[in-house]
């Protein structure tokens, strides 16, 4: 299954500065800095300490090449939530049409009901016969 760690995301619908982040660290560091700083403002240190939080957030080598970028800079993460939900969407469409997952298990995998995954893809889901069988 697609994660959006590793899926097609075109990198011009993020904000600014997770585009630049994206450049310095790629895109795998910059959303796991989206998500674990997300609409606050994080120190970058000078000299980069490897049992900080950000080399556990995005790991050393990430965590090197932002600490060089940044150098002793305070930085905005944004949250990116819109960009991140269009590629959700995407995602969860792609899984849908061409890996035949189940709305019932994208819901789950994802946090949304049936009904959010269904408005997504745009169409009322057909039922199974076999989802209607219950067990007496």
């Amino acid at each position: 299954m697609t994660t959006l760690a590793d899926a097609d995301i075109a990198v011009c619908e993020l904000p600014p500065m997770l585009q630049l982040l994206v450049e310095v660290a790629g895109l795998p560091a910059s959303l796991a800095l989206a998500g674990r700083y997300g609409g606050t403002e994080v120190c970058i240190p000078v000299k980069l300490d490897p049992d900080s939080d950000l080399v556990a957030t995005v790991g050393l080598e990430s965590a090197s090449r932002i600490a060089h970028h940044f150098r002793g800079e305070k930085i905005y993460v944004p949250k990116g939530d819109h960009a991140l939900r269009c590629l959700r969407n995407r995602i969860i469409a792609r899984e849908y049409d061409r890996e035949g997952v189940t709305a019932g298990e994208l819901a789950l995998k994802h946090g949304l009901t049936e009904r959010q995954v269904r408005n997504i893809l745009g169409t009322t889901v057909p039922v199974r016969v076999e989802q209607l069988v219950m067990e007496f």
